[in-house]
Formats: C-alpha cells, structure tokens, sequence
C-alpha cells in the first residue's frame, strides 16, 4: 500500500512539474512615498527661492547669494579686522530673526551669544554665514527653510515649518582659536 502512495505521489509531482513556463512577476505602476517628497521638495524650495527673489528685489539693498544657497548682505560698521573665523574660534554675536513679511520670531540683541566655529550646532544657514563676517560686521542673511529649521520648524521658538528667515547678525568679537 505505501509503493502504491508513492508511487500516485510521484506521479502527481512529474504531471505537475511538466509546465515549463514560470509565472512572470506583476508589475505596479504606483508612485512610491520617496517620488511624492521629491515632488514637493522641489516644488517647496522653488517657492521659497521666488519669494525670497521678490524680496531681494523690493530691496534696497544689494543681496549677494552665497555658495551655500542663501543670500546675504553685509554692512562694515567698524573696519577693526577682516579676519574671517576658522575652525575652534569663538565668536561672540547677537542677532534678530524675522521672517520675510517683517514679522519678528526672536531676537538676542538683549543677550550676546556665543558660538566655537563647527564644534557647536546651530543652524546650517547661520553656520556657514558667521565663516562670511568679521568683528563689526552686521549682515542680513535670508535662509532659505532647509538652511534653517527645514520641515519641522521649531516649537521653543514658535517658528512654523518651512519657514524662510531673514537674521540680521552683529559679530561682536572673534577670539582666535589658540591651537
């Protein structure tokens, strides 16, 4: 009896087994998650580049546009020094933030602020624009939302995500890193 299931099972898996043609996958023509932020990534940042555009040129002022993908617009109050910051020098500063409607998010002015050159976090845009100044300068920088706090915003502060910034920076004093 048991030749006889082995032998109908053995049967059964050869009839089976003689289909040559494997089942082809199925393909899905779906956008995926990634294609979508892409999309709204760029649409998002051609919409802060525009305004920020029309912002520079209702200006009074003549905005450069960095490297970096921001644009500033520095004013020599005191000719003390040209040094431009490197790396561990501690600078001392205040500022102001605002978005680009004027309207004001917060401001430091009351209270300098201190920062060592790339060993602290602050923001993107402000990091790379501080290696720009020197002691006396006062610039305006206008970052775009990635280069400041991007899609999430920032609750302490109460700004809004995706939000292009505009801070007007005073570097007090630069001290020398001494390594």
């Amino acid at each position: 009896m048991n030749n006889k299931k082995i032998f109908y099972f053995l049967l059964f898996i050869f009839f089976n087994c003689q289909n040559g043609n494997p089942r082809l996958p199925k393909q899905h023509k779906t956008n995926s998650f990634i294609d979508y932020s892409v999309k709204r990534n760029i649409n998002l940042n051609n919409d802060q580049y525009t305004e920020i555009f029309n912002f520079v040129n209702k200006s009074k002022k003549k905005f450069t546009r960095s490297e970096y993908g921001f644009w500033y617009y520095n004013e020599k109050i005191k000719d003390e020094s040209n040094y431009k910051p490197k790396f561990g020098d501690k600078i001392f500063y205040t500022f102001e933030c605002m978005t680009l409607n004027g309207e004001k998010q917060f401001s430091t002015n009351a209270k300098q602020q201190t920062y060592r050159m790339e060993q602290e976090d602050i923001i993107s845009g402000l990091r790379e624009g501080l290696k720009l100044m020197s002691e006396g300068d006062i610039t305006t920088f206008i970052f775009p939302s990635h280069l400041a706090y991007g899609l999430y915003g920032n609750s302490e502060k109460k700004i809004k995500p995706n939000t292009t910034l505009v801070y007007k920076v005073n570097v007090l004093k630069i001290l020398k890193n001494k390594l």
